[in-house]
């Protein structure tokens, strides 16, 4: 894959190197500065009857890398991550992928919901289901967990063995519904990318349910 030239992209591949060192001492930082009473007044009630496994979420997160990947949704920067909905055992995971935090590797992660979805991390959240089967996009994002794909920092779309956040979901959306076209794709400087706003924005998709914490 070729350099990026563009000097926002540039920026970009710098901020992200910044947040994956530093990442564990800002979320220290934030869990300093909310309280434990502050948390509980802004951490909502989330049932399970709600969700269903392949359903999407996505996360507002805090932080200066979380701005950076918001602007790449240019149309509706709304969300700056997303993962894949995944009932297990009573529970609610959600497999998703991101740069290494501290000391952990970089692998697809299965965390669960609730901590995907704190207050701590997060500055709101919605959950998306599409018009596809959610049985295979659950099937796929667990075969790709079992596969231990790693971060893409290079976010090439042409390799599958490394992907970033959107590019999983993107390929397994495509693959569900066998169809090349089945979302848009962003670019800047002619480089395409899959951003949040091209699987949220779409047809396919219907948000079920979202929360924005305030304090």
């Amino acid at each position: 894959m070729k350099k990026y030239p563009d000097l926002f992209l540039m920026m970009f591949l710098v901020g992200a190197t910044w947040f994956f060192l530093f990442a564990a001492k800002n979320r220290r930082d934030y869990t300093a500065a909310l309280s434990k009473s502050a948390l509980k007044i802004i951490n909502p009630v989330i049932h399970d009857s709600l969700f269903r496994s392949g359903d999407l979420i996505f996360r507002d997160g805090r932080g200066f890398m979380s701005s950076v990947f918001r602007r790449l949704s240019l149309i509706d920067p709304r969300y700056s991550h997303a993962g894949i909905i995944h009932k297990e055992d009573g529970k609610i995971y959600v497999f998703h992928i991101m740069g290494g935090e501290g000391n952990m590797n970089s692998q697809m992660r299965k965390d669960l919901l609730n901590n995907f979805c704190s207050p701590l991390q997060s500055n709101a959240i919605a959950i998306y289901r599409t018009d596809l089967n959610g049985r295979k996009i659950d099937s796929l994002a667990e075969y790709y967990f079992s596969q231990k794909i790693e971060f893409d920092a290079d976010f090439n779309l042409e390799t599958d063995d490394k992907m970033y956040c959107t590019e999983l979901l993107y390929k397994i959306l495509l693959k569900v519904s066998g169809q090349d076209n089945f979302l848009p794709l962003s670019a800047i400087s002619g480089i395409k990318y899959a951003s949040c706003d091209n699987i949220y924005l779409s047809i396919h998709s219907k948000k079920i349910y979202s929360v924005i914490y305030t304090f």
